[in-house]
């Protein structure tokens, strides 16, 4: 194969790299873990064109050309403390080293958003440099990986990023949303409006056909990709104005939170607002007089709970049919601007690198059980996104560097 640059009917610039592989060569397997990142002594590489789902994109991993590749530095630390625990190990991470395994290099400006993949097969990033990447997760351990493919476009920086996997498809949103094929990067579909620009974008769980955005004149707007029309929308309620930062859903609400702090949860079924409130007026004490209000970041758990990250450090979990706090989450010191979930735990990272793990968080528990801070060498500039790769226990951090660093 070879590479090329092709246009979509709307516009959208790829550049896809296919570069040639190596023969395919015998390989036995001693996993670790029973997903994608799969460790050998030897880290010889895969099938060569391994197919991650359903015979569609056929990963051709050329920068693996020796068979015997050692596994060194990190990865060897890596393997050598997780070989006896089995391929099922599912216990929960009881302490991160902040080291750096993995990096990927390609990105120019910031990474905005990370998605990583059910199999965990491969990752998407987003950046400010207004492309989407595709990276693969199936052989690692060179000091850099390439990508494997860009999606370039967008016009303007890229603000959210979907995976929607079961169509083997992604949603990218600069202001309007893209719609393109993540086999070829054929840019399917764009969807925009001329009143108002778009922001944040999510995915619905229980309406696979649906995915929704926030426009600049506070609406929730609903897209339906399979018909490439607009469904619906509803209007949200922020008092003071702004703009919604993050959104967050499960199958029966939506909720939307605008940068000044305010949390609008509303029914999917009907549209209608259930609640809106302040984090920080119903979890900081009232002595409390110069409190940063900015809301950074939702996350829905999978027991239908909203943790909300606000101002300097607050973190709190919230039954969001009643806007009801059930806790505060200790030890943030700095502003917690990603979060996400591991099975029971709660991992949260700041923008200086400092990464906090809480176990069983939703069982209200206090102490966070890990807080370690990743040094400027593992992932250099501030932490702007993160991902979690659940079943081999490791996070994928990127930073406004550009750069992307796999963590343990």
């Amino acid at each position: 194969g070879g590479g090329g640059v092709r246009r979509s009917t709307v516009g959208a610039l790829l550049s896809r790299q296919v570069e040639q592989s190596e023969p395919q060569s015998e390989y036995k397997s001693d996993p670790i873990t029973r997903s994608s990142v799969i460790f050998n002594r030897k880290f010889s590489p895969l099938d060569t064109h391994h197919t991650i789902h359903d015979d569609h994109f056929k990963f051709a991993d050329s920068h693996f050309e020796d068979v015997n590749f050692e596994l060194k530095g990190a990865w060897e630390s890596h393997w050598e403390s997780k070989r006896h625990q089995g391929p099922y190990h599912e216990q929960p991470i009881t302490q991160l080293t902040g080291t750096k395994l993995q990096s990927f290099s390609g990105h120019k400006g910031g990474i905005r958003n990370l998605a990583v993949s059910d199999c965990e097969h491969f990752f998407l990033s987003s950046s400010k440099d207004k492309t989407v990447k595709l990276w693969s997760l199936r052989r690692l351990g060179a000091q850099s990986v390439a990508q494997q493919l860009t999606y370039a476009g967008h016009q303007k920086p890229i603000v959210g990023l979907e995976l929607l996997e079961p169509l083997w498809q992604v949603a990218s949103c600069d202001g309007s949303v893209h719609l393109w094929d993540l086999e070829t990067a054929y840019c399917i579909h764009q969807f925009s409006s001329q009143k108002a620009s778009y922001f944040a974008l999510a995915s619905l769980p229980s309406l696979h056909n649906l995915i929704c955005v926030t426009t600049s004149d506070m609406m929730l707007r609903f897209l339906d990709i399979r018909s490439k029309a607009f469904a619906h929308q509803w209007k949200l309620n922020f008092q003071g104005g702004g703009f919604v930062r993050s959104l967050a859903s499960k199958e029966m609400w939506v909720a939307a939170g605008s940068h000044t702090g305010t949390i609008n949860v509303l029914d999917l079924r009907i549209g209608e607002l259930l609640h809106m409130w302040k984090p920080y007026e119903l979890a900081v004490a009232p002595s409390a007089t110069s409190w940063n209000e900015n809301l950074l970041c939702l996350k829905a758990t999978k027991r239908g709970n909203l943790i909300s990250s606000v101002g300097n450090g607050l973190v709190s979990l919230w039954k969001p049919s009643a806007a009801k706090l059930l806790h505060n989450f200790k030890g943030h010191t700095h502003a917690v601007t990603c979060l996400d979930t591991m099975g029971e735990q709660l991992i949260c990272a700041s923008a200086n690198g400092q990464v906090t793990i809480h176990n069983s968080f939703e069982r209200h528990k206090d102490d966070p059980i890990s807080v370690c801070k990743v040094k400027s060498k593992e992932l250099k500039g501030s932490t702007s996104s993160m991902a979690v790769l659940e079943e081999n226990q490791l996070l994928l951090l990127g930073s406004e560097s550009g750069q992307i660093s796999l963590i343990v």
